[in-house]
């Protein structure tokens, strides 16, 4: 497997050549410590995208964005048939119960990927719901405001 940090790639059979100098211990759910070649590292998963094949990783401290890529991904690639392994996205759902507290778009509008949709606040916490490709908002289903659901559609796409 191919895994991406900070646009350098590292590839998971790398480190299988150094799993006798590396002791990983699980401190709590998605948080480790490492020690490798005598140095102390601290490693916390923030947030994974299973769709996109990303993740956000603390590592002593440092915010990391990781992608990685699973041996097919690459092989896909390889051979220039990654594109079509994208499927086409028809709406966005609340991920978690929460509350709409900022609507950043307007039906009709397109967008790119990544672009700020909405903000759901859930569990004090206030998190940027963004756009997962490009798409053109075709109805938007909430107000800011409003109490919503887990799974419960936020926007349709066109």
């Amino acid at each position: 497997m191919k895994v991406i940090i900070e646009d350098q790639e590292f590839y998971i059979q790398d480190l299988q050549a150094i799993k006798k100098d590396l002791s990983i211990e699980q401190i709590e759910e998605n948080h480790w410590h490492l020690l490798y070649h005598n140095q102390s590292i601290s490693l916390k998963l923030i947030a994974k995208n299973l769709e996109e094949k990303t993740a956000e990783w603390r590592i002593n401290g440092k915010t990391v964005f990781a992608k990685y890529q699973s041996e097919l991904d690459v092989l896909l690639q390889s051979m220039g048939l990654s594109n079509q392994s994208q499927r086409k996205i028809k709406d966005l759902k609340s991920p978690m119960p929460g509350l709409i507290k900022k609507i950043m778009v307007k039906e009709g509008e397109i967008l790119s990927k990544g672009d700020s949709l909405l903000t759901l606040e859930a569990m004090k916490m206030e998190n940027i719901l963004k756009a997962p490709t490009d798409v053109k908002i075709a109805q938007i289903k909430v107000e800011e405001g409003s109490a919503v659901e887990k799974n419960q559609v936020l926007i349709v796409f066109e």
